[in-house]
């Protein structure tokens, strides 16, 4: 470490994982970022009305801790980290608004237009309060189960105007992982408590991420909010690129 830092000037730096954009997401992100803080100006409240939701997947063998892991050189690194596929899996569902975490809801095989339908249905719906169902956003990325004509049409009858995603009354822009609270806030504070008590089985898996979305407390999902609206601005700033960067 010494030789490193002092004698060869070199720095650490974390592995940082990001979304590739293509050409035209650029200008696509900034338009969404620049209409989502116009409506906050119409509205001081609107982005506390948004539920924000996203999928994630959990492996039993665990995940790379970042913030353990150093690349030691003259210039930040592009480094990557491929995992196996292999590992037995569960695909989780969640949401957050700035009141509240919503789930998390499990999905033991792929998502499908099907089985995320049902989910909305069966399990997100019911659990809305009066006020989130009569005046909530929901928010979804373009990801294609969540596209499919059903989904869409249960968000038009739901939520009527007041859905954010793929075609949606609000356009959330594809590629656009960076600006979700569930990317930069959820999920890496749900894996680091997980992955910390090595769960053996996938009920064990499941039973440590339901306790671990329970240590997610109102301030934390407020900050996550206003985390996001700094985010929106400075997508904005930085002409559309990933805002990790």
């Amino acid at each position: 470490h010494k030789v490193l830092k002092h004698d060869l000037k070199l720095f650490p730096y974390k592995i940082q994982v990001t979304q590739e954009l293509h050409e035209e997401d650029f200008s696509l992100r900034v338009s969404m970022c620049e209409t989502l803080l116009e409506k906050t100006e119409e509205d001081e409240n609107f982005l506390e009305k948004i539920i924000f939701s996203d999928e994630s997947t959990f492996r039993l063998d665990g995940i790379v801790n970042r913030h353990n892991c150093r690349i030691w050189g003259e210039e930040k690194p592009g480094e990557t980290f491929q995992r196996s596929h292999s590992s037995p899996k569960v695909n989780v569902w969640m949401g957050i608004s700035s009141q509240r975490i919503h789930g998390p809801f499990f999905f033991d095989g792929n998502i499908t237009g099907e089985n995320y339908l049902d989910m909305l249905q069966r399990s997100f719906l019911p659990q809305l309060s009066r006020f989130e169902k009569r005046q909530a956003f929901f928010q979804q990325d373009g990801a294609p189960p969540h596209y499919a004509k059903s989904v869409r049409k249960f968000l038009d009858d739901n939520f009527n105007d007041r859905w954010i995603g793929r075609c949606g009354p609000l356009v959330w822009a594809a590629r656009s992982p960076d600006l979700s609270p569930l990317d930069f806030f959820v999920w890496g504070f749900l894996k680091t408590k997980v992955f910390s008590l090595h769960p053996r089985t996938l009920q064990e898996l499941k039973d440590c991420i339901s306790d671990a979305s329970e240590e997610i407390t109102p301030d934390m999902c407020r900050s996550a909010i206003v985390s996001f609206k700094k985010r929106l601005q400075k997508c904005i700033d930085a002409g559309g690129t990933n805002v990790e960067q």
